[in-house]
């Protein structure tokens, strides 16, 4: 044990080669040989020898096959060879078992920086060309015009979610609630730039009466506004609309599919058993790792109970199937972020009596009636 102190001594001092030496005198050693040829091989990457370091990673792989670290440290050496494919593949093997495997991460991270694609299509999608600011005119007209929020989210929630997607890369994308289609369109977008993904929107899109939009004119719903600020943004193929009941039409969309959902954002029905009810029938086709933001979770400042009870249950219930996140905005109404750590986990989340007998004190009705 002193020799192996002695090495990462030197380590420490900045004196690589002798570290090298020391710990090349214990690697055949029976009881400190795995730990030194893990300082080895650490070393051997950070001095800049992948190659070495890939050796020294594949014989602990033969010594503990199941350990998903030294699959991630092996997928980094093969980044660093430039073995991009190889690099890829075991990156991702290793985070569909360990989703917050950080080595795994770092290699994703290495990939879309220099390729600017997401796990699957590294070698078919250029990364995007650069842009001054992002979004479209459609986009920049829908915030000047200044009528849709606070209905809709707020331009720097927009801001966010363009920003998140464009980071994360997801593949399938779900969105409960779009009324005139204005978040709908930075995810779009978001998409769009990637050159990767598709967006599944629901919602009841009822009939507007007053709405006048800034590029479309008259609308007589929140479908014909949806499609219409959609297709005037170029964005259209980037989406599928569901009308109708969100919960059930999630599970009658995804049912039988080949796919995951990787990201949702819910800001539909705000009751208790909505937000419940929309994320339940989200998680049973949520991929391992998948993210779910939803919105307006402060109750002090906006008029719903849902989308904090069902961040709170979460949070109580499900303690390390979910890591659950309360976000501060600027227009104080809060963004909830949701992320599945465990495959084969469903939520079981039901509004209380308590919370439903709460809305119905609160707001005379309970919004869920419709569902």
């Amino acid at each position: 044990m002193k020799e192996l102190e002695s090495a990462l001594e030197s380590i420490r001092s900045g004196s690589y080669h002798d570290a090298l030496r020391q710990l090349e005198s214990l690697c055949n050693d029976g009881a400190l040989g795995r730990q030194a040829l893990g300082h080895r091989a650490w070393l051997y990457l950070t001095m800049g020898e992948p190659q070495r370091a890939l050796q020294d990673y594949r014989m602990l792989q033969n010594m503990d096959p199941a350990s998903q670290e030294v699959k991630a440290l092996t997928a980094l050496c093969l980044f660093e060879l430039g073995d991009y494919a190889d690099a890829m593949t075991a990156a991702t093997e290793v985070l569909s078992r360990e989703p917050r495997q950080r080595h795994a991460y770092t290699v994703l991270r290495k990939l879309q920086s220099v390729h600017g694609c997401a796990p699957g299509d590294y070698a078919e999608a250029p990364p995007p060309p650069p842009q001054e600011e992002p979004g479209n005119r459609v986009i920049f007209k829908l915030e000047d015009e200044g009528k849709s929020f606070p209905v809709s989210c707020h331009p720097l929630i927009g801001r966010y979610l363009y920003s998140l997607l464009r980071l994360v890369r997801p593949k399938t994308v779900v969105e409960t609630g779009s009324y005139i289609g204005y978040s709908t369109c930075w995810i779009a977008q978001a998409l769009e730039d990637n050159r990767y993904g598709h967006l599944h929107a629901f919602d009841l899109f009822m009939p507007l009466e007053n709405y006048t939009s800034p590029i479309l004119g008259k609308c007589r719903s929140c479908h014909d506004a949806t499609k219409g600020h959609l297709e005037a943004a170029g964005l259209l193929d980037r989406v599928t609309l569901h009308p109708g009941d969100s919960p059930k039409k999630i599970v009658k969309t995804f049912t039988g599919l080949a796919t995951e959902i990787d990201f949702a954002f819910i800001d539909g029905d705000h009751s208790c058993r909505g937000a419940c009810a929309d994320f339940s029938s989200i998680d049973k086709f949520l991929a391992t790792g998948g993210l779910v933001l939803l919105h307006d979770t402060v109750p002090e400042t906006v008029p719903w109970l849902g989308p904090r009870y069902l961040l709170d249950q979460l949070d109580r219930q499900q303690a390390g199937s979910y890591s659950v996140l309360n976000l501060p905005t600027p227009d104080s109404m809060g963004l909830g972020a949701i992320q599945k750590n465990a495959a084969g986990v469903a939520a079981l989340v039901r509004p209380s009596l308590l919370y439903e007998a709460a809305e119905r004190l609160r707001y005379g009705r309970l919004w869920f009636n419709r569902r």
